[in-house]
């Protein structure tokens, strides 16, 4: 294996094990070793930057960044006050070259990608369904195990679902939560779906992983998961589907099932706010939403954040924390409202330049049902998460937009492989002379007319 293999590898695997070890050992840091091991690999290797809208995303939030900063200086030192503007704008940095690197591999690479890939989420399903077995008490774990989970879910009782008589764990794995787990397993849930139509692409690791991943998926009940994941059910089944009936029944069984769990929770939600009259409930994720999208609004309506430039990424919770209900380390948990407020509309507009080019590719290569619903389907997941910068939905977009490589052709790596060895073949086979001896009689046989 060679190192850009192995950093590579190393990428994916961390994905998952960096949250629970951070939260294990106490640890607040905000970048991941998956960035600084894509970072690495992006330097030593060389790794194209495309799209170019990509780039301008990146610029655009530096750009943001600075304006922010003459609204609103950052409190603290000036090594705290750097760290203050330019923390997200290097996350976003390190996330794009996150998404570089992916989009390298997986058209060059592509069948080693997927497998290890497929590694990551099988262990990281089996460490979920082990947690969530000791939670409900069917897996004995000694005491130390349970502090640990104590700390890594931030209290159990979330982890866990009542439906009706039944308890039900939730699979957050080393994740902590649910909603950042069920984001990674349906991330790679897209990916092994658009693998699995492919036939080089179709390998028992791909298998394995898709198996996982909707597990994975479902076993979150995540509902800003779920949402998504019906979007992409309804374009699977009608753009593969149609002569298949075994495939289109089960999709139909499946989303079916989904539909009345997820508008079940959305009435809840609903309930809660009428129940408020008005008032925001910090501990519902439906109010703080809410809460968070008005008050974006009004820092924009009034002037307070120019509405060019917004007021910076992640710099949203320093204006929330005047009103004395919420830390500056809050995020609006929007994904939309966050970059109306923190990138303004020049970088909105980038970011949707961006996404626009990636869909250009899903379609281009998957078709205008499957693209489509694929791409919808990763930014309803992704848009009501606490921060939309997820290590594998920028895999699973460059995965999207790797569309070089077509159904039933060797991959870009096979075929410049292949070019290669024949190259080295012809050159070791001597060549032929037109008045070599004939192995029958021995004599000279001239060359005939051309």
């Amino acid at each position: 294996m060679t190192g850009r293999r192995l950093l590579f590898v190393l990428a994916l695997l961390l994905i998952p094990v960096s949250h629970g070890v951070k939260l294990m050992l106490g640890l607040k840091l905000w970048i991941d070793p998956t960035l600084l091991l894509a970072l690495a690999i992006f330097l030593l290797f060389g790794i194209r930057v495309r799209p170019w809208p990509s780039l301008m995303v990146v610029m655009a939030g530096f750009g943001c960044a600075y304006v922010g900063s003459l609204f609103l200086a950052p409190r603290g030192s000036d090594l705290q006050a750097l760290n203050r503007i330019f923390q997200e704008p290097v996350r976003l940095a390190l996330s794009m070259v996150t998404f570089w690197v992916a989009l390298a591999f997986f058209e060059e690479d592509r069948q080693f990608s997927l497998k290890w890939l497929s590694v990551s989420i099988i262990s990281q399903l089996l460490v979920a369904g082990c947690a969530a077995l000791v939670l409900i008490g069917v897996l004995p774990a000694p005491r130390f195990i349970w502090s640990f989970l104590d700390i890594q879910y931030h209290g159990l009782s979330t982890q866990i679902v009542d439906v009706g008589p039944l308890v039900i764990p939730r699979l957050a794995g080393t994740f902590g939560e649910p909603s950042p787990f069920g984001l990674f397993m349906f991330s790679g849930l897209i990916v092994f779906s658009l693998a699995l139509l492919r036939e080089t692409h179709n390998s028992k690791w791909v298998r394995f992983g898709f198996v996982a991943s909707l597990v994975g998926t479902l076993g979150s009940l995540s509902q800003q998961v779920l949402i998504g994941l019906l979007p992409f059910l309804t374009g699977l089944a009608l753009a593969r589907g149609r002569k298949r009936f075994t495939l289109r029944a089960a999709l139909v069984i499946v989303t079916c099932a989904l539909v009345p769990y997820v508008v079940s929770r959305l009435m809840v939600q609903k309930e809660e706010a009428v129940l408020l009259q008005g008032r925001h409930a910090f501990g519902s994720s439906g109010g703080e939403r809410a809460f968070h999208a008005e008050y974006a609004y009004d820092l924009l309506r009034r002037g307070v954040v120019p509405w060019a430039s917004g007021a910076g990424p992640g710099r949203y919770g320093e204006y929330v924390a005047e009103t004395g209900l919420l830390p500056d380390t809050t995020t609006p948990q929007v994904a939309l409202v966050e970059w109306a407020v923190g990138y303004g509309a020049l970088g909105t507009v980038l970011i949707m330049v961006w996404l626009w080019r990636v869909l250009g590719s899903g379609v281009r290569t998957y078709g205008l049902l499957l693209g489509a619903s694929a791409f919808v389907a990763l930014l309803l997941a992704n848009m009501f998460q606490a921060n939309w910068m997820s290590e594998a939905w920028f895999l699973a977009l460059a995965y999207l937009s790797a569309g070089d490589d077509v159904p039933g052709q060797p991959g870009k790596a096979q075929r410049q492989t292949t070019q290669l060895k024949g190259l080295m073949a012809a050159q070791r086979t001597p060549a032929s002379n037109p008045l070599q001896p004939s192995q029958k009689d021995g004599r000279a046989v001239a060359p005939g007319p051309l």
